[in-house]
């Protein structure tokens, strides 16, 4: 029903009343044909996604990450030229929210509604099948598709039976069930693409079947003692069609049969052979995807490119992951080329890249590759950790999107250089996100030109200890800033564009420039704050200790479309709230222990939802209980 209505139905409306409280058992068999409508007018590759939900169960938060996660392993999502595997999965997740079939909880996170997810089982039929402790434990004959959901706290053994021969995934939710046959699983299931195990009985029984599951295409395992059990003869034998291995793998030989492998998995590389020896990768045309690999020597990484020729740096796809450590022994053979030279050699595929991550740089330089322009593809970059005292150029990639930067601690000035040396060609003409954590000691970022950064969205900055400047020309798209722990900056620059504001732990930040098109403002810890300019479009405000009550005063009761406010303090005891300042508040919290009044509460015509769980010597007048859709007290919990 909720596709044929108008997509912007929201949790007040009354449209959206029946998904969002409980029907009647006896109605519900009139209620699903009608929701069904919903189903009927999706697009086929959002059915596929809907009815996967079915393997989770009911009432169970769906962080949108791991919704993603299920439908990425579940093989639902395909990229295109403009976005990637995940970005088009939180575009299925938010049209999921948008058709009200995902709700918001009051926690905030989203749920399905239980006659929603009666629907989505009712669709899936018997291919989806959901093992639970307390419900059916017989897999049925029709099951393609089986999650393993344990209970919480739950030390009940439960016994299994399976008249399915044609599962296709097996992935346990969380944590571990206690299967007290869990060889049922696999006895008679030879047609298994995917499995997704990390601990406990289910495991265990795995590893006995492993070695016959010629289709399998995606295995996720956990512990050492899985690697080792899968470096004996003969049981990666057959798996010549796994394209992604998830796990630790400290010792994992004959790892070169694996010849449609596209990930490798966590392995120590050394080239004497005594973890896994490098020489089984060079017929592994197809890998795409180093996952945090790790060199255990600079002489291993120098047999790499002596030995492979480099075959396996230019051949890999998809992402790649570059950690320099350190870790020299006595024994170990002398490296003939410097760090510098070596580094150069490592340079990545720049036709097909799309995502490069690099970490513990120890040298003082970058390589000369990183952020040059022929990585035309390159998507998403991230350095951390580096040793450098200075950042590199890389506002001349083309295509970058994300940019995020941790834990540079020597680096003390970003200027120019960082968009560009050229001053003709205009910086970052792609990136949407930029991310700085733990930029201890840089004080100062300028050098920013008009026309630069064009399309940046979000911008963060955390842990910048040191922080005093930004720069001072506009980004011209920004419409997400973040400030956490800068604890030295005293204000920034306008901006026309900026639509979500989160400062919090900035303890000299004194003034917040003027914000025409800011909605949602989040502050704390601010206490030096006394001066703000005009937010003519704020809904959403939320100001939490410590503050001067002149703001708190000020900020509450001169934004005329004020829809929701949240207050938390300690100290406050008594708030003073103008009606007709507020003539659109619709939800407000109080989290004030120590609140004991708000005499003009009553007189909030507008307010529909009211929580004050956490302020519990505040009292509630009737006549404002009468008009309000929501009331949480601490009696409600």
């Amino acid at each position: 029903m909720t596709a044929v209505l108008p997509t912007t139905i929201t949790a007040g409306d009354h449209r959206s009343g029946m998904l969002l409280s409980p029907c009647p058992t006896s109605t519900q068999n009139e209620v699903l044909p009608v929701l069904e409508l919903s189903y009927k007018h999706m697009p086929i590759y959002l059915k596929q996604c809907f009815v996967a939900l079915s393997l989770y169960p009911k009432y169970y938060y769906l962080d949108e990450n791991m919704v993603v996660w299920l439908w990425k392993l579940l093989g639902l999502l395909q990229s295109d030229e403009i976005y990637n595997r995940d970005e088009i999965g939180k575009l299925y997740f938010n049209e999921l929210v948008q058709r009200s079939l995902l709700q918001s909880s009051i926690h905030g996170q989203k749920v399905m509604h239980d006659l929603v997810h009666d629907l989505a089982c009712f669709l899936a039929g018997e291919e989806f099948f959901r093992l639970e402790e307390d419900k059916q434990t017989e897999v049925p004959w029709g099951a393609r598709y089986m999650s393993i959901m344990p209970k919480p706290l739950s030390k009940k053994r439960i016994q299994i039976s399976n008249s399915s021969q044609s599962l296709r995934a097996i992935i346990v939710i969380m944590g571990d069930i206690d299967i007290v046959n869990p060889e049922v699983l696999f006895t008679h299931c030879k047609k298994l693409r995917i499995i997704y195990v990390v601990q406990g009985s289910v495991q265990k029984a795995l590893l006995d079947f492993i070695g016959g599951m010629k289709l399998l295409r995606h295995l996720t395992l956990s512990g050492y003692e899985c690697a080792a059990h899968l470096s004996r003869p003969n049981s990666m034998s057959q798996l010549f069609n796994l394209q992604t291995l998830n796990m630790q793998a400290y010792t994992l030989l004959k790892i070169g049969r694996l010849v449609n492998l596209q990930t490798l998995p966590e392995i120590h590389l050394m080239k004497c052979g005594c973890f896994v020896d490098i020489r089984e990768l060079r017929n592994m045309n197809k890998i795409r995807k180093l996952n945090k690999e790790v060199v255990y020597s600079m002489d291993c990484v120098m047999y790499l490119v002596s030995y492979m020729q480099m075959k396996l740096i230019y051949k890999v796809k998809g992402t790649l992951s570059c950690e320099h450590t350190e870790h020299r022994d006595a024994n170990e053979a002398a490296v003939t080329l410097s760090r510098g030279q070596l580094l150069e050699k490592l340079r990545p595929h720049c036709q097909s890249r799309k995502v490069l991550r690099i970490q513990n740089l120890n040298h003082g330089n970058y390589p000369s590759w990183l952020g040059s322009a022929s990585f035309s593809k390159l998507t998403e970059l991230k350095l951390q950790a580096c040793q450098s005292q200075h950042l590199p150029t890389l506002g001349e990639l083309p295509s970058l999107k994300s940019l995020d930067i941790r834990q540079m601690v020597r680096v003390e000035h970003i200027g120019h250089e960082f968009c560009s040396l050229d001053r003709r060609f205009k910086g970052f003409p792609a990136l949407r996100d930029l991310s700085f954590h733990g930029m201890n000691r840089l004080p100062e970022w300028s050098g920013v030109e008009d026309g630069e950064f064009p399309r940046l969205e979000a911008l963060l900055f955390w842990d910048a200890f040191e922080l005093r400047s930004l720069p001072l020309v506009p980004f011209l798209s920004l419409r997400e800033f973040t400030l956490i722990d800068c604890r030295n900056l005293v204000t920034f620059p306008a901006s026309a564009t900026l639509q979500e504001l989160n400062i919090s732990i900035c303890e000299k930040l004194k003034e917040l420039p003027s914000l025409p098109s800011l909605q949602s403002l989040h502050l704390f810890n601010c206490p030096s704050l006394v001066a703000f300019g005009h937010f003519p479009s704020l809904t959403i405000l939320y100001l939490a200790d410590p503050f001067k009550e002149e703001i708190l005063h000020r900020l509450v009761n001169s934004h005329l479309r004020m829809e929701e406010l949240t207050i938390s303090s300690n100290t406050l005891k008594s708030i003073c709230l103008e009606p007709r300042s507020l003539p659109a508040l619709r939800s407000l919290e109080l989290r004030c222990p120590n609140l004991q009044c708000c005499d003009t509460l009553a007189s909030i015509n507008s307010l529909k939802k009211l929580n004050i769980s956490a302020s519990p010597r505040l009292h509630v007048p009737n006549s404002l209980r009468s008009q309000l859709e929501e009331l949480y007290t601490a009696e409600s919990f």
